[in-house]
Order: structure tokens, then sequence, then C-alpha cells
């Protein structure tokens, strides 16, 4: 990539079905700057240069995040100024970042017959011009949920799973890691981005059967929130970790594994607070949950332009602190060892408190 006249090589390149990916990591001293890049490969231009405006340079200490999930149809709805909502104010914060919590993508049969289609179907997507500007103007994250994995509902035995998970690491930029679930840590806090659909069994087994995450990504997780480098650790996945909905997916279906895991952290304890995040159901809540012996607190951020759904089915069993059933996105900042969040509108109006832990 040629970047203000200076030749870039991809720290990672992906080629697949004649898609191309590269991954770059800019200099430093690019902060604030609005710079031209051009896209080269074997001394051929490839595609029109793009005006890329990039965030401030800021202490490393602070951070802040922009998340949601549920994406759908862009241009159908009319509520694209959410997008535009959270460049404009990433703009004002100290790095920024965009963590998309799953459903950013709807596919269709017909995209999921090969990965070109896959491809073209993301492509479509991002020729939108307030998706296009978000995704250019900050670092982007993302986890799947079904949508963006396979159809609704889907699970490890959907057919497209191999080739969703091809194309989901040529899309997205995350940290090279080998597989879908990877961590990132941002100052004094630690990322985990979970994979809740490549190990996944749902409804159509037995509930002793049932899972999410397999014990691999169980184990992994526990051995990551052992780390004691951190004040805080966020775990981020697609459905629900602790709301009992029978009607919508979530861990609460597979109550077996989720046992296991609440096992786990009362035999050997997390170094530091943990703060679950979910997307999925098409409203937002702040909620905790008691069990005999801990607390859980949960965070679910949805919808960014998908239709709101206000129904508060299975929260029954929390204590819920905050809901919001419209177009919305949660913003996290991280500042030392301060951890604090609020929710924002489509306009990017506040819908309620700061909440600081």
């Amino acid at each position: 990539m040629q970047l203000a006249q200076q030749q870039l090589a991809p720290l990672q390149l992906q080629v697949l079905e004649g898609w191309t990916s590269a991954l770059f990591q800019l200099p430093a001293h690019f902060a604030g700057q609005t710079l031209a890049a051009q896209l080269r490969a074997n001394d051929q231009t490839l595609g029109a240069a793009r005006s890329i405006q990039l965030p401030v340079a800021a202490p490393a200490s602070e951070h802040t995040l922009y998340i949601g999930s549920c994406l759908q149809k862009l241009g159908w709805f009319g509520r694209e100024p959410i997008l535009a909502s959270i460049v404009a104010d990433a703009r004002q914060q100290p790095n920024p970042a965009m963590l998309w919590l799953g459903d950013h993508l709807y596919f269709t049969p017909d995209d999921l017959s090969q990965a070109g289609a896959m491809c073209r179907a993301y492509q479509r997507q991002r020729q939108h011009a307030a998706l296009a500007e978000l995704l250019t103007a900050m670092p982007n994250y993302a986890i799947w949920d079904d949508h963006d994995f396979g159809l609704n509902d889907a699970d490890s035995s959907a057919p497209s799973a191999k080739l969703s998970a091809q194309v989901f690491s040529l899309m997205w930029a995350n940290p090279p890691s080998g597989t879908p679930y990877f961590a990132l840590q941002l100052g004094q806090v630690r990322l985990l981005f979970t994979d809740n659909r490549s190990a996944r069994r749902g409804r159509s087994v037995p509930a002793y059967q049932r899972q999410l995450f397999g014990e691999a990504q169980l184990a992994w997780l526990h051995q990551q929130v052992q780390q004691r480098d951190v004040a805080h650790t966020l775990l981020l996945g697609g459905s629900q970790w602790w709301v009992g909905a029978p009607g919508e997916e979530g861990w609460s279906h597979a109550a077996v594994e989720q046992q296991r895991w609440r096992e786990r952290l009362l035999q050997q304890p997390p170094a530091s607070r943990l703060l679950y995040m979910s997307g999925d159901r098409h409203h937002s809540a702040e909620f905790t949950r008691q069990f005999d012996q801990e607390v859980v607190h949960e965070l679910t951020t949805s919808a960014l332009t998908s239709p709101p759904d206000p129904e508060q089915t299975g929260y029954g069993a929390t204590q819920l602190r905050q809901f919001y059933a419209e177009n919305n996105y949660l913003r996290v900042q991280i500042r030392g060892a301060a951890l604090s969040w609020q929710w924002f509108g489509a306009n990017g109006q506040p819908l309620g408190p700061v909440t600081t832990r």
C-alpha cells in the first residue's frame, strides 16, 4: 500500500477465490492526519485512492470503545445516521475503536452458496457511504453471531461453517490468532472476543449435550481471566450470557456448560473484574444476576439499524438497571483503571446516565 508517498508492506495477506485482504500497521507519526491511500500489486494500481482520516494521538492509558450489533439491510430502514453519529463522537475521543458483536451482515441462502457470493455480500454492504466512513475512521474488531455465520440460529452443523470462517477472517482486521476467538488488551482492560457458533450445539440435541463455546475455548477464557495485568476483563459474545429467555438464543439453553464455567470461576476466581457483553436482542439492557455465591454483570447492546424489539422476555431472574428499545450504541471509556459506559441513540443523544466502576 502506498500511503502519503510511503510504501507499506502488509503484516498479513490472505487470498480466497480471487479475493484478497491485507493487514497493515500504520506508523505512529501518522496519527491525526488525513491521508490518501492507494493499493498496488505487481506495480499495478488497484481501484481508486481513498482518503483516510486517522485518530489523533492520545495517551496509551485512555481508550474509547463503540459497541453495537445487528446492522440489518442498510438503506432499507433509514436509520443510518447512527453510523455518522458514532464517527462524529469518535473524532473527539482518545484512541477510538469500534467493536461489532455480531449480525453486522445478514446472509441470504444465495449468499452462502460459495465464498465469492459471501464476499460480494460484504462488498455491497460496505459500499454504503456511512459504513465505509466508520470502517476507515478507527480500528474495527468483530465477532459473529448467527446471521453473519449462516442463517438464523445457525450452529456448528451449518453447511457454510467452514466458508464463513474463511470469509470472516478475510473481511475483518482482527488480530491474527489462528481461531475466531482472540484477546486484545487496551490499557487496563482486556477484551475477550468469543466465538459462540463454531462449536455450538443448539436445541436440536439433548440438553446435556448443548454448548456455545466448547471445552477448548472455555479453557482459553479461564486462562485469560487469570491474567493479573489488567483491572477489568470484558467478555464479548454474540448471544446473551445470563438471560434465560426460552424463545431467544443464549447460554441459558446450554445450562450444563454454563454451570461448568461458573464452577471454574468459583474454584479459581478471576484476577480482574469481569463484565459480560452481548448483542442479538434488538434492544439494549444493563442487568445483574445473583447466583448462590456470585453476582454476574452483563451489558447487552443492540440494535444499530435493525428494527428494535421492546420485549423484556427472560429478565425475570435479573435486576434490570437500564433498558432501551430503540436503535442505539454503547460507548465505553477507559481512563487508566477506571471504566465507564453510556448508551446513545441514533442521533448521538444520551439515553441514560454514565455508569462508572
